[in-house]
């Protein structure tokens, strides 16, 4: 009997298995980290269409040591070749497949802030932290100065990971405090960050936090920057400090190399 187009109906994973270890890797990137185990419990299809030599839709409870997630497969008619469109984590070992739309989901989702520790040399992470641009960005942001404005940036003088958190979301949030040595008006700054990375796997810095060094990693909102008031200013005249909802500090003045009478980069 042929299998309405929508609809989900059981299949053996082991016919599908191969599809199915072709897209561990993506999954991994997804969730946020390496699986402990792979191991597959259930699988159904859902059918575009009745027609056997359609494109189709695989949707695979797997055990990943942890916790269960339901990986959403597209499989190509063209080709047989597997695309992840989806994740579904949280999802209890003896519950029911069911289809969900693309994206990374929350089975049941926790309360709004909850979040599970990160090795801080989960080579994911590390990956993260290492975008290029992304340690410039933060010393901007740790500074208060807005991306658009042209100004003289100290350099951290390290930016090593000491502690993280990660969330998921529409996506995956990463909270990672990180040691910065000697900075400004302190001999051993620390910030945590936070870093959303979407379903593509692109990472961008949303917002820095100045904390201590007994802190521990806690999860944090954007906070909304000040309107930025343009200014002229001159070699000579020293880079004074604006509120900024990221740092309440004392801040050391320093001079632009050159004049700069127009501060738009």
């Amino acid at each position: 009997m042929a299998v309405k187009p929508g609809t989900l109906a059981p299949i053996s994973f082991n016919s599908v298995r191969l599809q199915i270890d072709k897209v561990k890797a993506a999954a991994e990137q997804h969730y946020g980290s390496p699986f402990a185990i792979f191991n597959p419990l259930e699988a159904m299809q859902e059918r575009e269409a009745v027609i056997k030599t359609s494109s189709k839709t695989l949707f695979v409870k797997v055990d990943i040591g942890t916790d269960c997630i339901v990986l959403r497969i597209h499989v190509d008619k063209s080709n047989c070749e597997p695309s992840l469109q989806g994740l579904l984590v949280g999802v209890a070992k003896d519950a029911r497949v069911k289809a969900f739309e693309p994206g990374v989901m929350v089975d049941d989702p926790p309360a709004v802030g909850a979040t599970s520790p990160m090795d801080p040399m989960d080579p994911k992470l590390v990956e993260i932290i290492n975008t290029a641009g992304l340690k410039a960005r933060a010393e901007r942001m740790y500074n208060g100065i807005p991306p658009n404005l042209m100004a003289k940036v100290v350099p951290f003088e390290q930016f090593l990971i000491v502690e993280a958190l990660q969330q998921v979301v529409a996506g995956m949030l990463y909270f990672v405090k990180m040691s910065l040595g000697s900075y400004a008006d302190s001999p051993a700054a620390y910030a945590v960050l936070r870093i959303y990375v979407d379903f593509t796997g692109t990472p961008k810095l949303e917002a820095v936090t100045a904390v201590d060094a007994s802190s521990a990693v806690a999860p944090f909102d954007v906070g909304t920057l000040p309107e930025l008031k343009t200014v002229p200013v001159t070699a000579e005249a020293p880079f004074l400090p604006f509120a900024h909802p990221v740092s309440a500090r004392s801040f050391t003045p320093f001079h632009y190399a050159k004049e700069a009478t127009s501060s738009h980069a």
